[in-house]
Parts: structure tokens; sequence; C-alpha cells
């Protein structure tokens, strides 16, 4: 604390600079670079155990010793290192499309990384049941009012059905308050690509709004990794499939 003086004037008085306290680092992280199965490439990742690391970056592969030297890292003391998958070239990442529906919309699937590891993914498409309305007269082409708007978004694919006639159509807009669902968007400045008016309805009689979710299963060599159930919605098309 520095002195008062106890007559007027201007006064100097130095004052030792704090340096702080000397953090000390940790001096035992390895580091291993080396060819994996899979995960990401020239990234560092933190792992602390073999099965976290076989979780990243696969098992054990022929002409690969990433896996066998980290196994003895944690095998003989160490605690935590970090992994970068390194990779000749770039290294191509599997991927499929999948058509919805009439097929006017897919899911472009990719695997989680590069490698041929993904060559050994299989996933498969459910149908699954998702939310519901029915339509109320007074529609047109570009909106229609609903029973209930409850689990319809914009974006969200949707089936309408009116006895023989089934159209797929991707909601544009929602009006919670006057319950309708626009497949134009009232604002021309939102309007999208694909956004269409509904053909070939009566618009006086039952309609019926269907959501369309999907329930994805990928498989990794006949196995089951993941099991994912969502909705099919236009601007998401792209969905990443890989073992978790």
């Amino acid at each position: 604390m520095l002195a008062r003086p106890a007559t007027p004037g201007v006064y100097v008085q130095p004052v030792d600079a704090d340096r702080g306290a000397v953090r000390s680092l940790r001096t035992d992280i390895a580091g291993f670079v080396g060819i994996a199965e899979r995960g990401p490439l020239g990234v560092a990742v933190a792992i602390e155990t073999m099965g976290q690391f076989e979780s990243v970056f696969g098992g054990y592969i022929a002409g690969g010793y990433l896996a066998y030297a980290v196994r003895a890292f944690f095998e003989n003391g160490g605690r935590r290192c970090r992994v970068v998958r390194a990779a000749s070239g770039e290294a191509a990442r599997a991927s499929g499309r999948l058509r919805l529906g009439d097929g006017a919309i897919g899911l472009t699937l990719s695997a989680s990384s590069p490698g041929s590891w993904g060559d050994g993914l299989s996933v498969g498409v459910a149908p699954a049941h998702g939310a519901d309305t029915l339509a109320l007269p007074g529609g047109s082409a570009l909106a229609t009012p609903v029973a209930d708007t409850h689990g319809m978004t914009p974006r969200a694919y949707v089936r309408l059905r009116q006895g023989p006639v089934v159209l797929f159509r991707i909601v544009a807009a929602v009006d919670p308050v006057t319950r309708t669902l626009f497949w134009v968007n009232p604002e021309p400045a939102l309007r999208q690509s694909w956004e269409a008016p509904l053909a070939g309805l009566d618009f006086n009689l039952p309609l019926r709004i269907e959501r369309v979710d999907y329930t994805l299963t990928v498989r990794e060599r006949a196995r089951r990794r993941a099991l994912r159930a969502g909705r099919a919605e236009g601007a998401r098309a792209l969905r990443r499939a890989a073992p978790q």
C-alpha cells in the first residue's frame, strides 16, 4: 500500500509490477502421428483411454501401427496423449443418396471422416409416424388452413392425401395464429426455389396432411452402430452417417 504524504505536492513512488504466479505445465503428454482406420485428418485429438481412441480412430489395421503405439503408451502408465491421423494425398469420403417420398427430395449421407472404412457402412431407412392434421375448407394452391399446426414447422417435408391423390411438398411457412400452412411464402423476399403451389387437389374436399418422418439405421459390416429418428426437412437434406 502506498504511503500517504502529509504535505501537498506531486510525489512519485515506484511500485514493483506483479509478475503473477508461475503456473506449472504438464510435460508428460505424448503425441502420436500415424495411419488409422478412420477419424479426422490432421487434427490433434486428446485421448485418455484406449476406448476413446477406438471410438474416434477405429481399431487395429494392417499396415498401420498407430493403434498399437497408443495401446503400448497406456499399458506403460501413460495417462493422456494427442493423436493425429495422417493420410497420403486426399482420401475420399464414402457417400450415398436416398430418395424420399415421390423422389423429389433426397438425403445425402456421407461418412464422418475420409477413408475406405466408410465403404463398410450401410444405411437403412424406414418411414415413421409423424404429426398430422386435417385441412379446412377455404384453402388455395398457395396456403391451406388446418385444424392444428402442432408438429408442423417451416421446411418440414409433408405428405398430402386426398382420395387416390398423394402429393409431397415442403412447408414454406407456418402461421400458428391463423393455423395456416403456406406452400409459397407470403413474404416475397423470403421465397425459396423449391416452393411450389399445390396442384390436382379440390380445396373444398377433405385433405389430410402428414409430416414425413424417417428412422435411419447405420450399420458397419452388418453391426448396428447408430439409430437416428427424425423428420425430413427440405433445407436439411444433408445427413452424416457414422458409427457412434
